[in-house]
């Protein structure tokens, strides 16, 4: 059993009230074996995490789920705001990848797949696999895109090794409320 450092308690409880001072409304309910729920105010969604990792709201718009020790395998939620009523799964990926060449220079990504799914809760929703081919390695990608009434969010979810159905698992509990 480890022993929990002064400096990781305190960085915690300043996460913690950064947290509350950007009034991100989060709660994390109690842990199951297949996880716990995050619970987002706005926009309005739920998604499952892995009771491992940590959980970091970076802004409004972008939450990162399930860090491992070395940042993956990661789970991102952010809006979508570049799914529109004729978006196909293709679509929404070359989308996505535009997003990722914006910020991510001089790396490459390959569409694995694309294919039309229903979440956990029934919902429709869109799923492609993304590679990524960074400079120094490569990345696996899983991505779920979501649309209900005006609400559109995207969860991805990245590992180094190909991703496999349990994390996935993750994904198709995304639900909006």
């Amino acid at each position: 059993m480890q022993k929990v450092s002064k400096s990781l308690v305190v960085k915690i409880c300043v996460i913690g009230v950064g947290i509350l001072l950007m009034q991100a409304s989060v709660t994390v309910a109690e842990e199951k074996s297949d996880g716990r729920e995050y619970v987002n105010a706005k926009p309005a969604f739920s998604i499952r995490v892995p009771s491992w990792g940590e959980i970091e709201k970076q802004d409004i718009d972008f939450v990162a789920l399930g860090v491992g020790v070395m940042k993956v395998p990661q789970i991102v939620v952010s809006k979508a705001e570049y799914y529109t009523d004729g978006s196909s799964a293709e679509s929404l990926a070359n989308s996505m990848i535009g997003l990722l060449k914006d910020r991510y220079s001089g790396t490459d990504f390959i569409i694995t797949y694309t294919k039309e799914i229903k979440l956990a809760d029934g919902t429709p929703a869109f799923e492609a696999g993304i590679k990524w081919n960074l400079p120094i390695a490569s990345l696996d990608s899983c991505c779920v895109w979501v649309k209900k009434g005006d609400t559109r969010i995207a969860a991805v979810i990245s590992d180094m090794i190909e991703i496999k159905d349990s994390l996935k698992y993750y994904l198709y509990t995304l639900s909006i409320k």
